[in-house]
């Protein structure tokens, strides 16, 4: 028997939500979440008056990792107490969400059973915003673990970036009087790779399939003075630089019929 489920609601609530979620949610006995109430109240009644917010463990003036460990040890605790439980969060529940891959983790090394359910993420919206197929090759990195690691980038190949909105700092950015994000490394990082004017894309998919996705395009020679609402839930997207190389050779095999 499952202990704990990790389930995502998508992009777009309550749209994106699945028909494996809803069964999953219905299951559970507890269900944790950083969903507000506006939302929450949106989900059926039976599966609403299950969850707990847990909005008052995420702390400003402590860190993100902190503040998620917390957030993991609570729903671990609950699903020693009484199963199952669930782990209710935004996009998909293993893009860039600390809490789920804690969940994950350490419910496996101490014996729970831990069912993580797939939901739509930001890399399928935004790949659409921007009309970009994947087939021809794209880069995901987080921005300020690239930079510290200095990941290599292939410039003939599209690159996703994302998290640029909390760039640069171990702590949440939680009101609108938190320290400006400074893009300036993140600049100096991409100029290794790209010409000064090679333009990017801030990119924010819409929560409703009515309203276009907020695209913002700028060089990367100017990515530190982008505008502190234009960050907020956005991804990068940058274009290839150039196109890669043909290999002549193997296209004549494939086109070959033997």
């Amino acid at each position: 028997m499952t202990d704990i489920y990790i389930i995502g609601i998508g992009q777009r609530f309550p749209q994106h939500l699945t028909l494996e979620a809803l069964e999953a949610l219905t299951d559970c006995r507890t269900i944790y979440t950083l969903l507000g109430d506006a939302e929450v109240a949106s989900l059926p009644d039976d599966i609403g008056v299950k969850c707990r917010s847990v909005r008052k463990l995420y702390q400003p003036n402590r860190r993100r990792s902190d503040n998620y460990t917390e957030v993991a040890r609570t729903v671990l605790n609950a699903a020693r107490s009484g199963r199952p439980v669930g782990w209710l969060t935004w996009g998909n529940p293993r893009v860039l969400d600390s809490v789920s891959h804690t969940l994950a983790k350490t419910g496996a090394e101490t014996g729970l059973v831990v069912v993580t359910l797939p939901a739509v993420s930001s890399i399928d919206t935004v790949l659409i915003d921007v009309s970009y197929d994947p087939a021809d090759g794209v880069q995901i990195i987080e921005g300020t673990t690239a930079v510290t690691r200095q990941t290599r980038i292939v410039p003939e190949i599209a690159v996703l970036i994302f998290q640029p909105g909390v760039f640069g700092t171990m702590y949440p950015r939680m009101t609108a009087d938190s320290p400006r994000v400074q893009l300036g490394p993140l600049r100096d990082y991409l100029l290794r790779y790209y010409l000064a004017d090679h333009e990017l894309a801030f990119v924010c998919s819409s929560e409703d399939r009515n309203v276009p996705a907020r695209i913002t395009w700028t060089a990367i020679e100017k990515l530190n003075t982008v505008a502190s609402d234009v960050l907020r839930s956005s991804t990068i997207f940058i274009p290839p630089a150039a196109k890669s190389q043909i290999d002549r050779s193997f296209i004549a095999l494939v086109e070959s019929a033997d």
